[in-house]
C-alpha cells in the first residue's frame, strides 16, 4: 500500500509541480540534459544584451523583463517574468524605471536560485527544445508548441525531457545580475 501511494505520488509530483522553479534551476537542468554540448552555456560571450525593459505588475507581484539578444546579427527577444516580487522592500533595494509609464520603482533584489519565473525566448533551441518541457514545469510564459518528435533518430531534441533555458536566456540572467537585479 505504501509503495502504490509512494509511486502516485512521485507519478503526479512532476504535473501538479509543489516547488518553485528559478533561473538557476533551469540553467542546471539544460546542463545536466545536454552535458557534452559544446554550445549553450559555453556559448555566451559574443551575445550582446541590448534595450533591457521592466514592465511592473503590483497587484500580481510579479515584474517582467524584456530585453534584445543581439547573437552576432541575429536579434531574439527573450523574456523573463519574475514572480513574487516585493515592491516595498526595507532593504537590499533595487531601483528601475518602468518603461510603459517611466514610473520610478523600488523592489527586493531577486534570487538567481529561489524566484520562481516564467519565461521564454523565439529563438530555435528554446522552442524546440525548451518550450513544451517548460510548459510541463509551469515555468513557460506564453504559448506551447506540441513536444517536438524529430523524423530522424526521434527523441534527440530533449531526450531527458527537461525544462530548461537557451544561451540567450542564460546570458539575459548573467547581464541582469551584473545590473543588480538577480544575486
Amino acid at each position: 500500500m505504501v509503495a502504490q501511494i509512494s509511486r502516485f505520488v512521485a507519478k503526479y509530483f512532476v504535473q501538479f509541480k509543489l516547488f518553485e522553479t528559478s533561473v538557476q534551476t533551469l540553467r542546471q537542468s539544460a546542463i545536466a540534459a545536454f552535458p557534452h554540448t559544446t554550445m549553450r552555456q559555453h556559448a555566451t560571450g559574443p551575445i550582446d544584451i541590448d534595450n533591457i525593459r521592466y514592465t511592473p505588475f503590483l497587484g500580481l507581484r510579479t515584474l517582467l523583463v524584456r530585453c534584445e539578444a543581439d547573437n552576432q546579427g541575429n536579434l531574439y527577444k527573450p523574456m523573463i517574468l519574475f514572480r513574487n516580487v516585493n515592491y516595498n522592500p526595507a532593504d537590499n533595494i533595487f531601483e528601475f524605471d518602468a518603461t510603459d509609464n517611466g514610473q520610478h520603482y523600488q523592489i527586493r533584489r531577486l534570487s538567481r536560485a529561489n524566484t520562481d519565473v516564467a519565461l521564454r525566448c523565439e529563438c530555435g533551441d528554446f522552442f524546440w527544445r525548451f518550450n513544451y518541457y517548460d510548459h510541463l514545469d509551469r515555468s513557460l510564459y506564453g504559448r506551447v508548441r506540441r513536444p517536438y518528435i524529430a523524423l530522424y533518430n526521434p527523441g534527440s531534441a530533449n531526450p531527458t525531457e527537461s525544462p530548461g533555458i537557451c544561451k540567450h536566456l542564460m546570458k539575459m540572467a548573467e547581464e541582469l545580475e551584473n545590473l543588480g537585479l538577480l544575486e
